[in-house]
């Protein structure tokens, strides 16, 4: 009796060892399995993000947004030029929302650490800064008839939202060179709305002065035959500097693989002119809603402009030449001055205005980027 009490024991001990053995070992197949299954973080993605960064992320506007599901995602683009323009923009949306705000940088190549320094110093709320790898789009860029600034590649990210973030479904896409008036959180909620909760995006029509000149057979050659069999020219274009949309949508139909597949059509012929906007309003064409105007106005730069429009605006985009950041500007001050973070660093932003000048100023875009460069070199980020 007491041999077997003793087998039994000896038994029980190595059942457990066993058991321990054996499920200690499909633990660690299991991990090994993991890491050769898991879907990559975004900072993995091949051939679009050179680096991520993430600042603001342990202030209360960040828990907000972490808390709150109705947290807005807003995504722009920008370069070094564009960023005094970003941060009135952001400044005018945080002032003027009543939801918590998150906002996604793209950057160009090279310019992590001064958007880094310069966002960390400026905003309080929560910021991702993507820098954007532009390799993978240049083959597919041929502006046949154009400017300059149509050939740059940030104009081409957004056809990539979806594979640079993720983590995002709805979001708000927005020209840096914008004032917001209003709560941008109506904006996210037109996609909840009837007739914008049938479409993939929301925008506003060109709307360019004529009839001609609203219509696809303004910036798209209508006689290709692979035009002429995908569009009808006579229907309107949208402007694709601001629209409100759900990156789950551009995921389901390969949004991205269909602008890729356009643009490099356009490489072999001239399907349009200008540059990124005529491809992103191919794939989704009859795939977008009409906003009205007021979400977008663009229409500050014409000869018969009545500033008393403005009052009635959700949205000033300041496209043209004349942008309210350099001397050309002047009819756009007020509006844009009272937004930018640190007006009292920039004469045309006082209330003396030009009188406010000394011979040694600039009167051009050079004196607001001199006022960052400065703080730059203090904090020893090189430019």
């Amino acid at each position: 009796m007491i041999s077997q009490k003793k087998s039994n024991s000896r038994f029980t001990s190595f059942s457990n060892k066993s058991l321990f053995l054996f499920f200690g070992l499909l633990l660690i197949l299991f991990l090994i399995w993991k890491s050769y299954t898991r879907v990559p973080p975004a900072t993995d993605l091949p051939g679009l993000v050179l680096s991520r960064l993430y600042i603001n992320q342990d202030t209360p506007k960040a828990l907000r947004c972490r808390v709150e599901k109705d947290c807005v995602h807003v995504v722009m683009a920008a370069n070094r030029e564009y960023l005094a323009a970003l941060l009135a923009s952001t400044n005018s949306m945080e002032l003027n929302s009543k939801r918590a705000i998150a906002l996604h940088v793209l950057i160009g190549p090279g310019d992590r650490d001064f958007f880094e320094w310069t966002l960390r110093e400026w905003l309080s709320i929560p910021v991702e800064i993507v820098e954007f790898n532009d390799e993978r789009v240049k083959p597919l860029i041929k502006v046949w008839d154009g400017l300059r600034f149509h050939k740059n590649t940030l104009n081409y990210a957004r056809f990539y939202l979806p594979m640079i973030f993720p983590h995002l479904s709805r979001i708000v896409y927005i020209d840096p060179d914008t004032i917001v008036r209003v709560d941008i959180g109506e904006l996210s909620d037109k996609l909840d709305q009837h007739p914008h909760n049938l479409h993939y995006l929301a925008a506003v029509p060109a709307n360019l002065l004529t009839f001609m000149r609203s219509s696809y057979a303004y910036i798209l050659s209508c006689r290709d035959p692979d035009i002429a069999s995908f569009v009808n020219c006579a229907d309107d274009f949208f402007n694709a500097g601001v629209f409100v949309t759900d990156l789950e949508r551009w995921r389901e139909e390969n949004i991205t693989g269909q602008s890729e597949r356009w643009m490099a059509l356009n490489t072999q012929k001239k399907l349009w002119k200008w540059g990124s906007q005529p491809p992103l309003n191919l794939v989704f064409y009859r795939k977008w809603s009409r906003l009205e105007s007021e979400w977008n106005f663009r229409d500050t730069g014409r000869d018969n402009f009545d500033p008393e429009m403005i009052k009635f605006v959700k949205i000033i985009h300041f496209t043209g030449k004349s942008k309210p950041w350099t001397i050309r500007g002047e009819k756009y001050w007020q509006w844009w001055c009272q937004y930018y973070p640190r007006k009292h660093e920039l004469w045309f932003c006082q209330p003396q205005g030009i009188k406010a000048l000394y011979p040694s100023s600039q009167l051009d875009y050079s004196f607001v980027r001199k006022t960052i460069h400065e703080g730059l070199r203090e904090n020893g980020v090189s430019i």
